[in-house]
């Protein structure tokens, strides 16, 4: 499975975020749950990107709330967090009905109701509220993928008699990587449909 490459921001700047007065081995697990994270976030923009060019949707990623403090050399900034971060993923499905989402990644063998915090939890309830498509998409491990429906996730005690899922719990929520892509709204098999007609129309000029 590839991953497509980040699109960033700005090709010459860099956020470089730090903390003083922490456990260095807190501080290296931090990282690399960050760096797994930022992979997960690539993978479903590649399916947004997807689903943009085929006329299906046009979701972004929202931009982290952040505000530099110093430069440092290689064109690197200091920077700080100037507010809580909202949900990842924003945008408007075919038809005009908004969509607003957060994409979570774990390593364990569940995830709890907490990873989604507060903030984030505010806002996917007006979105929601207001008749938008809200859920969670989880990895567990890069090796499955969920889509769980935030009416699920916010009861998730209700449900389940307990503050996390793991995947046995969200087998009916399962999703799947379809023609290269993570195909969180199942619109995937456009793509086949689009490429079979590509091949019959080159056989066609062929003969």
């Amino acid at each position: 499975m590839s991953v497509p490459e980040e699109r960033k921001e700005s090709e010459d700047t860099e956020a470089v975020r730090y903390q003083t007065g922490k456990n260095p081995k807190r501080q290296i697990v931090g990282l690399h749950n960050r760096d797994a994270g930022e992979q997960f976030e690539n993978i479903i923009k590649a399916a947004c990107d997807f689903y943009r060019d085929n006329g299906i949707a046009e979701i972004d990623k929202t931009p982290e709330p952040m505000r530099a403090l110093y430069p440092m050399e290689n064109r690197k900034f200091v920077a700080c967090f100037t507010k809580r971060a909202q949900p990842d993923f924003k945008g408007c499905l075919d038809g005009g009905r908004c969509v607003c989402f957060e994409a979570k990644h774990t390593e364990q063998d569940r995830i709890k109701s907490e990873a989604v915090t507060e903030e984030q939890e505010n806002v996917l309830d007006r979105y929601s509220a207001r008749n938008a498509e809200c859920f969670v998409v989880v990895s567990f491990g890069f090796f499955s993928f969920y889509r769980i429906p935030w009416g699920v996730w916010k009861n998730m005690k209700r449900i389940y008699g307990r503050k996390y899922l793991t995947p046995q719990d969200a087998t009916q929520y399962k999703i799947k990587f379809k023609c290269g892509i993570l195909d969180f709204l199942g619109k995937a098999e456009l793509r086949q449909e689009v490429e079979k007609t590509r091949g019959i129309n080159a056989n066609k000029g062929a003969t």
